[in-house]
């Protein structure tokens, strides 16, 4: 009987060994893990504050935005330049309020180092959270309108920012590095600096086949998406003077987007930064390893296009 326990306890503990790896292979590979911040929310600290706005645009309608002014915003008459920051797919508008949260959080720190000036960071709300940050071809889902025509005439008028291209710098993280792209290389007058965190920067075979629902619903032929492709936009705005930062991550979608769209721009002749970075699809991880780089090219772009 004792050696029966003791062979039983042993397949046993076998199987728990088998099983707690199987997790731990399972879960470094889900998706929900890159989620865990936003739902956990663990608290941030920050001088300044983060506030939602919501607002009617002329021509676009009702929409909503967050964001951070610094410590002293508002005892101050100082005009401030500002990070338009454009989220990734599916992302609640709780969710982007924190991730605005943590991003204020990340200027303040920058500017207690001396790596930039106290900026306003404007974090874009897309409602759907499918639009790739476009407008849709059949006239709804005017996301890009909305951004370019109401939400920042609506900022330059209501706060205190540099109201030029030389105050203006556009990021994204994965869908919201290609929507930086897209309006940024489509209104290069607007925007001094694009930065790409781990974007997802599908041509039309990847997205038709990897985001079909998306493709129909926002784009439905090539046609059309190539108005709104980085891939179109970056080989028809070789030329176009705007200062271009780019970081890619582990993930493997988002690596293969990568590691084709760098030498895509190095066969357009244009200049431009890139990092990649040992964290899987998070812009939390992304940006605690390479913010401060990020902070230095925002930092000289300005100094530059000012």
């Amino acid at each position: 009987m004792k050696k029966v326990a003791k062979m039983t306890f042993k397949i046993l503990g076998i199987l728990i060994l088998l099983i707690a790896s199987g997790v731990a292979i399972f879960w470094k590979q889900l998706p929900f893990r890159l989620v865990l911040p936003y739902i956990k929310q663990e608290p941030i600290v920050m001088q300044g504050e983060v506030q939602k706005v919501n607002f009617i645009g002329t021509e676009a309608g009702q929409q909503s935005f967050f964001i951070y002014l610094p410590e002293g915003y508002e005892i101050s008459d100082q005009a401030y330049s500002a990070i338009y920051h454009m989220h990734g797919a599916f992302l609640r508008e709780p969710w982007a309020g924190y991730e605005c949260e943590m991003l204020g959080s990340k200027v303040e720190e920058a500017v207690a180092a001396g790596f930039i000036d106290p900026m306003i960071v404007v974090c874009l709300v897309d409602p759907d959270g499918d639009s790739m940050w476009s407008d849709g071809y059949d006239g709804q889902h005017q996301i890009s309108t909305g951004f370019i025509k109401d939400l920042i005439p609506y900022v330059d008028k209501n706060y205190r920012t540099i109201p030029e291209r030389g105050g203006r710098v556009l990021q994204g993280f994965s869908m919201g590095g290609f929507g930086a792209i897209t309006n940024g290389f489509r209104n290069p007058d607007l925007f001094s600096a694009i930065l790409i965190w781990d974007g997802a920067l599908h041509n039309w075979e990847t997205i038709t086949t990897g985001r079909k629902k998306i493709a129909d619903k926002m784009f439905a032929s090539k046609e059309y998406f190539d108005r709104w492709s980085p891939w179109q936009l970056t080989q028809d705005g070789a030329d176009v003077d705007i200062d271009l930062f780019m970081v890619v991550g582990e993930m493997k979608q988002t690596f293969e987007f990568g590691s084709r769209f760098v030498p895509h721009l190095e066969s357009t002749g244009r200049e431009f930064t890139y990092h990649d970075v040992a964290c899987p699809h998070s812009m939390f991880c992304i940006m605690d390893e390479l913010g401060t780089e990020g902070f230095n090219f925002i930092a000289k772009s300005l100094a530059t296009q000012q």
